[in-house]
């Protein structure tokens, strides 16, 4: 199994993938009828104030996707937010969705934040294993109104 990044830039014509994986992810949050109705709306925003949009594919076919915002500090420092990650259910607990996040925090050296939503355990479950086992002893977590954020340090590959 090849799991790979790519840019969505690099890929238009995978950009109706993304649409209906998108629409999917919104669903399985429980979205409203109107947000998932204006679905391809919203990602249109977070497309134009996203830094990264990128597919995660397995095999070559796209089984996921994430959104990553990056920025540069006052002190030239740059972070990146990881706000939306979802991969297919077909393909969870295949290994897919550690590896996809393995390559993310090596391709973006800098300081990271994670956000996992409120009463989304399962993905909170996942970051903290994926993280606990990438970055051992180097994630600070809180919990904040908006959820649980996991912040911590990327010097690049490993």
């Amino acid at each position: 199994m090849t799991v790979a990044l790519r840019e969505l830039r690099g890929s238009p014509q995978r950009r109706p993938w993304l649409e209906q994986a998108y629409r999917a992810w919104l669903a399985e949050l429980g979205a409203s009828a109107a947000d998932l109705a204006d679905s391809s709306g919203q990602l249109a925003m977070l497309l134009a104030v996203h830094g990264h949009a990128l597919l995660i594919e397995r095999d070559g076919e796209p089984v996921g996707f994430a959104l990553l915002r990056t920025q540069s500090d006052r002190d030239g420092a740059i972070s990146h937010h990881l706000l939306d990650c979802f991969v297919t259910p077909p393909v969870r607990r295949l290994g897919v969705g550690g590896e996809a996040a393995r390559l993310l925090i090596d391709r973006f050296p800098g300081r990271w934040e994670i956000l996992t939503l409120p009463g989304d355990t399962a993905a909170l479950q996942f970051w903290r294993r994926v993280l606990g086992r990438l970055l051992p002893g180097r994630v600070r977590e809180s919990r904040e109104p908006a959820g649980v954020f996991q912040r911590f340090a990327s010097n690049g590959p490993r």
